[in-house]
């Protein structure tokens, strides 16, 4: 998921040493919009989101085949807006070790994953930063 605070910032975690942006799985009864909510509230303990749009494009995670669980999964991507103060972020889940936001040009070389970098340069394109 690509979330901004201001525009020019990404948040992004710690989980299992890798870092990336936050999101999980949806529920059977879910919309993928209700899920991000829900799941940013478990992790972060927050509601202060907005959705501004669902991007126009998902990514698949192209995982090594000893990680067969989520190999090929899609991923459905949305811009958020973060409307409290960054020190109110804490992490709840003993998976996401911290959570802060980012400057945009520090994605490169802070994010593990090549997809989720591929998807803020895609989404630079498109001028949603």
């Amino acid at each position: 998921m690509l979330h901004r605070i201001k525009k020019e910032s990404y948040l992004t975690n710690g989980r299992y040493d890798k870092w990336n942006g936050l999101g999980g799985k949806i529920e059977p009864d879910e919309s993928p919009e209700e899920a991000i909510l829900r799941e940013l509230e478990e992790e972060l303990g927050t509601k202060k989101l907005t959705i501004l749009q669902k991007l126009p494009f998902n990514i698949s995670f192209d995982f090594p085949l000893t990680n067969q669980k989520y190999r090929g999964q899609i991923t459905t991507l949305f811009l958020l807006e973060y409307y409290g103060e960054p020190s109110e972020l804490k992490p709840k889940t003993a998976e996401i070790k911290e959570a802060y936001f980012i400057p945009i040009e520090s994605v490169e070389k802070t994010l593990t994953f090549k997809e989720t970098k591929e998807a803020i340069n895609k989404a630079k394109e498109l001028r949603l930063f």
